[in-house]
């Protein structure tokens, strides 16, 4: 008998069973940002529970393939801006406190038949002018929907979803639910998705949720609507990648936009691949934008990119990443055709966690980096440049207001961003967040006053389970 037969022989005779088990114990799966994306079945295993919170991950009801899982996340954080809004906002010399709160139950009764729902809050504390648009909701049904499947086969099934829902799709550059806002977004919507073979197909008609401040007095945005179908699969012509290809429509009553005020209806056309090769790895989207604003005509182009080679051999594991966007701006206040570029529903990612910029009109190239200083801990450091794509149009937030007009100055530099982030994941449960940011006012900004360069510090405790 070898050594190594010899060694698991005396580990049986030595080592308790129950131990050993704990050895083929499955890993338990990370929380997601898409809480409703999650799968805790798995835990009808009682051998499988080591968490101390697994009992409320899975809780049987009546029937065999019957139960519930509960979840949540606490999310406290604290701001810090120097001349928030460029100089434009007011003031709060000591910081600020914004807070977020969810909880959901998540129904199982069968294979074929869902119930989700969740409850947000989203309080602010301290910020003198009051909360911005996105920091406040005291407490809503943030989702609450219902799947139908026609099969117990997920391979082959066609599911219904009928209710509020979180919806988010690709990178989240355009359909997002906006993780980094206090309040994340919702939408009333009817959706249909199924898979056929390695294809993943969509379709949704949808309203945007309205966020007002008070206690369940959310409500569908009647003044937008969207309207959009995908399909999502390997890509036939790249191993190891993916590609998409979608449409949405949009609708608003009354947009605004540098060139004016009207009823837009825009129709977009995209297409994402995404994937890896070697220590490389890829995220480019592309779409293109038609239809009409008031009078006149929509015509419209966004880009973005992101590549990244890894070094996971090499000390602090590093990857080393180059982002660039570009959305188009409007030519020209005299004709008729719009061509600012409209990001619908995004997330921060062109302007991270300070999300000072939107998409609309703006050409950004971001170096960046990340270093995992040890297991727990991660570096993530990156440096952004900021331009008008035309100088014939303004700015915007990530809220897709317009910040300034563009008709008062013909620089195209907006300015450059500086970021340290620093994220510690404690446990499976917590994770610790500090960020340092300092965006300095280029030439458009300081010809439009107030300019100010700004300087933003953020760190704040999530806690899900």
């Amino acid at each position: 008998m070898g050594f190594s037969r010899i060694s698991v022989f005396l580990l049986a005779a030595i080592v308790p069973a129950s131990l050993l088990a704990q050895t083929k114990q499955q890993a338990p799966p990370a929380y997601l940002e898409l809480r409703w994306d999650e799968n805790w079945s798995y835990l009808r295993d009682h051998t499988q529970r080591h968490d101390y919170l697994d009992p409320i991950k899975y809780i049987p009801l009546r029937h065999a393939d019957w139960y519930v899982s509960l979840g949540g996340e606490s999310r406290l954080r604290y701001e810090n801006f120097t001349h928030a809004g460029f100089g434009s906002a007011p003031e709060t010399p000591n910081g600020f406190l914004i807070q977020r709160y969810l909880f959901h139950a998540d129904f199982h009764f069968g294979p074929q038949m869902r119930v989700f729902v969740q409850a947000q809050s989203g309080l602010e504390n301290g910020r003198i002018g009051g909360p911005r648009a996105t920091d406040r909701d005291v407490l809503e049904i943030h989702q609450g929907f219902v799947d139908l499947a026609t099969s117990a086969d997920p391979k082959t099934a066609v599911t219904f979803r009928l209710g509020r829902q979180e919806l988010e799709f690709g990178s989240g550059h355009y359909f997002s639910a906006s993780e980094v806002f206090n309040v994340r977004r919702s939408f009333d919507a009817a959706r249909v998705f199924w898979k056929r073979g390695a294809w993943t197909w969509n379709a949704l008609v949808a309203r945007p949720v309205e966020l007002n401040t008070e206690i369940f007095d959310d409500s569908p945005d009647h003044r937008q609507s969207v309207w959009a179908a995908g399909v999502f699969g390997p890509n036939p012509l790249i191993k190891k990648g993916n590609v998409s290809l979608y449409y949405i429509g949009y609708a608003h009553k009354l947009a605004v936009y540098d060139k004016g005020v009207g009823q837009e209806t825009r129709h977009t056309m995209g297409t994402r691949i995404s994937g890896t090769a070697k220590n490389w790895d890829y995220n480019y989207e592309i779409l293109f934008q038609v239809g009409t604003f008031g009078k006149g005509d929509i015509l419209a182009l966004g880009v973005a990119t992101e590549t990244g080679y890894s070094m996971p051999k090499r000390k602090f594991s590093p990857r080393f990443g180059l982002r660039s966007d570009t959305s188009s701006g409007d030519r020209d206040h005299k004709d008729t055709t719009l061509g600012t570029f409209n990001p619908m529903f995004p997330t921060t990612a062109y302007s991270g966690k300070i999300g000072l910029l939107g998409a609309a009109n703006l050409v950004d190239v971001t170096p960046n980096a990340r270093f995992r200083l040890n297991k727990r801990v991660y570096f993530l450091p990156e440096a952004s440049f900021f331009w008008r794509e035309s100088i014939a149009d303004g700015i915007y937030s990530v809220v897709d207001t317009l910040q300034r007009t563009g008709q008062r100055s013909t620089a195209r530099y907006v300015g450059a961003q500086v970021s340290m982030p620093l994220q510690l994941t404690i446990d499976r449960h917590f994770t610790l967040t500090a960020l340092v940011t300092r965006f300095f006012a280029g030439q458009f900004l300081k010809e439009t006053p107030p300019g100010r360069s700004v300087t933003y510090f953020t760190t704040f405790l999530t806690y899900k389970f």
